[in-house]
């Protein structure tokens, strides 16, 4: 379905014959912009998307495949406020997702403009 959607038809990761003579990965492996999604989506869920004003930023290194079987999750902390406005404010956050066996796969950084809750 991503690669439907995303265009990106490459046979590493849609090809089971063709990954597995492909090196280093040897097996059809998640598309890498398939991770930051992900990351943009688990950080929403932890978030609550009616606290997201806007999504200013995205940066992520891909540090390993997921390959088809392997679980993934997320952890998010705030890593720097960048500007406070009113009802609002920036807020950078660096996200690493992690696989099964707790290694990181990929991790970069979120900038949002975040809505303050009413005190």
């Amino acid at each position: 379905m991503f690669a439907l959607a995303g265009g990106d038809k490459n046979p590493l990761h849609l090809d089971p014959e063709y990954a597995a003579t492909r090196r280093p990965f040897r097996e059809i492996i998640a598309h890498g912009e398939l991770l930051a999604a992900i990351i943009t989506a688990l950080g929403a869920e932890l978030l609550g998307y009616e606290n997201i004003h806007s999504h200013i930023k995205t940066e992520t290194t891909f540090v390993r495949p997921l390959k088809p079987g392997d679980l993934v999750f997320a952890l998010m902390r705030v890593d720097k406020i960048l500007k406070e406005r009113g009802r609002s404010g920036d807020i950078r956050f660096f996200v690493t997702l992690k696989n099964q066996k707790f290694e990181n796969v990929a991790e970069g950084t979120r900038e949002l403009i975040i809505l303050k809750r009413p005190r």
